[in-house]
């Protein structure tokens, strides 16, 4: 009996979706992903950044409506990393002035 063929697996997009290669590490140990890390989002309209951290992990930073300061906010995680129509992806410049104009109406409203 002859064995099934299958078409092969289509190609990742992952890779070209975040600039990042996707494969092996260069030892070829462990899986390379790509890394989120250092990116700016508008989520709705909360600023959410990710950072990198010291032990090459990362978290996840969100404005704070009540503070106007970035809180860890894991729970943006799935949505940055999988993004739907209300999340963006912004540019450190748009980012910055989106975080001023939450901070300026928070201000305005303490006043």
């Amino acid at each position: 009996m002859a064995k099934p063929t299958h078409p092969p697996a289509p190609k990742s997009t992952l890779g070209e979706r975040w600039n990042d290669p996707v494969g092996l590490s260069p030892d070829g140990s462990a899986p390379r992903v790509p890394s989120l890390a250092g990116r700016y989002f508008v989520v709705g309209d909360r600023p959410v950044r990710t950072v990198a951290t010291p032990g090459g992990g990362m978290d996840v930073e969100a404005l704070d409506w009540a503070t106007g300061e970035f809180v860890r906010a894991m729970q943006y995680l799935t949505r940055v990393s999988f993004p739907d129509g209300e999340v963006d992806e912004v540019d450190a410049a748009e980012f910055n002035t989106r975080v001023q104009r939450v901070r300026a109406g928070l201000a305005s409203r303490r006043g």
